[in-house]
């Protein structure tokens, strides 16, 4: 009998098997990623009922620092759209080609049919800009600053509005 970590679970009523191997082998691309992260990793996918073969999930690395879980943002919304509350979401933003990337903003309402006031989260570029171990900013964030802002803010934005469906998860840029 195999002592490989197997696990098991329904997702989109299809059935997903899912082994240490195919986690170290497929999904995850650091070689030094622990059992330990890699198990955590097979388990939160069977709770979260989340598909590593269709890139709802991956397992990332970042040199010694612990392996996170990063979702992907379709996962987001998609469980607001399964949502019978979900009544949609606006993003705004101040940015300008001349405005200082210091001052950016992105403000995303979520709006639910039980509540009259919809759901605010604004964040700001300096507190989420994607950088290097040397602090520069990375390519995602330095060629398109705008659209990696907004992904943030409607990540934060649909996990307030839906914190059972989506607490714990968080995408990459977050």
């Amino acid at each position: 009998m195999s002592s490989e970590l197997i696990v098991k679970y329904k997702w989109q009523d299809k059935d997903i098997l899912l082994t240490k191997n195919d986690v170290r082998n497929l999904i995850s691309t650091d070689p030094k990623v622990t059992d330990k992260e890699i198990a955590l990793f097979m388990k939160l996918c069977k709770y979260q009922s989340l598909n590593p073969f269709v890139r709802e999930v991956y397992l990332v690395k970042y040199g010694t620092y612990p392996a996170s879980m990063v979702v992907g943002k379709e996962v987001f919304t998609k469980r607001a759209e399964q949502n019978k509350d979900f009544d949609g979401y606006e993003i705004t933003d101040n940015y300008t080609a001349k405005l200082p990337l210091e001052e950016f903003e992105v403000t995303c309402k979520v709006f639910k049919k039980s509540i009259k006031h919809a759901i605010t989260v604004t964040v700001s570029y300096p507190e989420y800009v994607g950088t290097d171990s040397k602090g520069n900013v990375n390519r995602m964030w330095k060629s398109k600053p705008r659209t990696m802002l907004r992904k943030v803010a409607l990540m934060q934005g649909l996990r307030e509005a839906f914190p059972t469906a989506l607490g714990g998860l968080y995408e990459e840029h977050e």
